[in-house]
């Protein structure tokens, strides 16, 4: 299907121009991971769980391992995640 820039965001128009800033962070457990989630969804903002498989890694277990968050104005994403680590 097409994309209609009609219907997107300053931030996403930059985004699917590629003109965009990734920023890579950390937290500690799959639960830290969960919560950032939520707090995220919370405040209207576009969110993405990776799940590994497992198949490789983590003993066969499908595993939660990242969350991508946006596209969005960096000081939105901020107001979640400008306290974690930069990993």
């Amino acid at each position: 299907s097409a994309i209609n820039a009609l219907d997107m965001t300053a931030a996403e128009l930059e985004w699917i121009n590629g003109i965009f800033t990734k920023v890579c962070v950390k937290v500690e457990t799959e639960d830290d991971l969960l919560e950032i989630q939520k707090k995220a969804t919370e405040k209207g903002l576009q969110c993405s769980l990776i799940t590994d498989k497992g198949l490789t890694e983590f003993g066969g277990v499908p595993t939660n391992t990242c969350l991508a968050i946006g596209p969005d104005e960096s000081w939105k994403i901020d107001e979640v995640t400008g306290d974690l680590e930069l990993y």
